[in-house]
């Protein structure tokens, strides 16, 4: 039930700012690229809040050296999926060029964006 009334509150403050900045600063695209950052930094913070603030009593019971246990096993994971990701974005635009020289490219292009 928490985790709603964040969201609520988060997206009061979303909408609201978002007017604010798009309508009455004149911001635009710009402004709503730095309001959709604030507010899931609103969404977070509220969050940790709750949390911190003693809404999970056993939860929270501050840092301690067993937080940073399985980091190394997290990081090496987290550095697998950037290289996969990189090399799927990689392959990706890859092969969007090499059919460029095709002769109907158009439709072999079209063909892969299915």
């Amino acid at each position: 039930m928490v985790i709603a009334w964040v969201s609520l509150v988060a997206l009061l403050v979303h909408v609201f700012v978002s007017w604010l900045f798009v309508y009455r600063f004149q911001l635009g695209v710009f402004g709503i690229v730095v309001i959709l950052n604030f507010s899931w930094w609103v969404l977070v913070v509220g969050l940790f809040a709750y949390t911190v603030c003693g809404g999970c009593p056993l939860t929270w019971t501050g840092f301690t050296m067993k937080a940073f246990s399985g980091l190394w096993e997290f990081a090496k994971l987290s550095a697998a999926f950037g290289v996969m990701l990189c090399l799927e974005n990689w392959y990706y635009r890859v092969l969007i060029l090499k059919t460029g020289h095709l002769k109907n490219a158009e439709i072999v292009v079209d063909a892969l964006s299915i």
